[in-house]
């Protein structure tokens, strides 16, 4: 089904970036870590060759995750770039924008403070643009840092305001991801 769908965006580059972007972190998400780092590698070239800045933030920081988890460190420079060449469009999986990503690195790499005062304000900045279905992510990462922190009671409010947002989303991927 990929290379029929990559076949069809052939000649459409930012298409064939589209694609391969949540296709590498559906390959990491399932444990296929080799394999996501050739896909976003691909992706990165791609949008280097078609001039995207916004596909090349998005590529740039999954490859930038992508390498972290491999255990090289985090690449900096490469971050830092991919969050300059962002754009914050509602349109884009929250799990593949830049900014998360720069956000998830920090607690990752135990800067829980900093990772913290990132979260609440992409929390804060979903909130405002009405997206509630991207804050189930945001909030089980977050949940995730201030359990690191220490701060047990920030967390269980943020689990219990995530549960009660799940409530009203449809489908039971928001309700599982707040429990």
């Amino acid at each position: 089904l990929l290379n029929q769908a990559l076949g069809e965006a052939q000649g459409d580059l930012p298409l064939r970036v589209r694609i391969l972007i949540p296709f590498a972190l559906a390959q990491l998400n399932g444990g296929q870590l080799e394999a996501s780092t050739r896909t976003v590698a691909v992706a990165v070239a791609v949008a280097v060759e078609f001039g995207d800045a916004q596909l090349l933030g998005q590529a740039l920081s999954m490859s930038v995750i992508v390498d972290f988890l491999e255990g090289n460190g985090v690449d900096d420079e490469s971050l830092s770039r991919a969050v300059a060449l962002e754009k914050r469009d509602p349109s884009i999986w929250v799990q593949l924008r830049p900014h998360v990503h720069h956000a998830s690195l920090l607690a990752w790499t135990g800067q829980l403070d900093a990772a913290h005062d990132r979260f609440l304000v992409i929390r804060q900045d979903l909130i405002d643009r009405g997206e509630e279905s991207e804050l189930m992510f945001v909030a089980f990462i977050s949940v995730l840092n201030k359990i690191w922190r220490a701060d047990f009671d920030t967390a269980r409010s943020v689990v219990a305001d995530a549960h009660e947002r799940a409530m009203h989303l449809s489908g039971g991927l928001p309700r599982g991801v707040a429990l």
